[in-house]
């Protein structure tokens, strides 16, 4: 239904159904996993809950997907020249750089590089 819409407002609830589910998945099993803890043992209730997983990458291979042939792409590079991928990837460099120098990119992205590389007791308590 998702792969024939034309709305892009399916994707986005698809997004957001996905996003959802692996929220409630991880509370479900944040949750359940300590209950557990109570009638099996910590070896049993890991298994469990790395058996989701699993099952997900299963179904993910009885998906029946066609492959899409992209001929204009491959024809395009068979015309690029060494000087013209060098100017491409100088004007991509730049473009990326330019981004990286406005305020409102790299402050929350030093704020998130300082949260993550901080200890925290997280570890500790898995």
């Amino acid at each position: 239904r998702t792969r024939d819409s034309l709305d892009s407002t399916v994707a986005g609830g698809l997004q957001s159904l996905c996003w959802g589910s692996a929220a409630a998945g991880g509370l479900m099993s944040s949750y359940f996993s300590g209950s557990l803890l109570e009638i099996l043992t910590p070896r049993d209730v890991f298994s469990i809950t790395a058996l989701l997983p699993l099952l997900v990458a299963g179904i993910a291979l009885l998906i029946d997907e066609e492959p899409v042939a992209n001929t204009d792409r491959d024809e395009a590079l068979t015309w690029i020249d060494d000087g013209d991928v060098a100017t491409k990837y100088t004007e991509q460099i730049d473009a990326l750089w330019s981004a990286v120098k406005e305020p409102t990119v790299w402050k929350p992205a030093l704020f998130m590089f300082l949260w993550q590389s901080t200890p925290s007791s997280g570890g500790a308590f898995f």
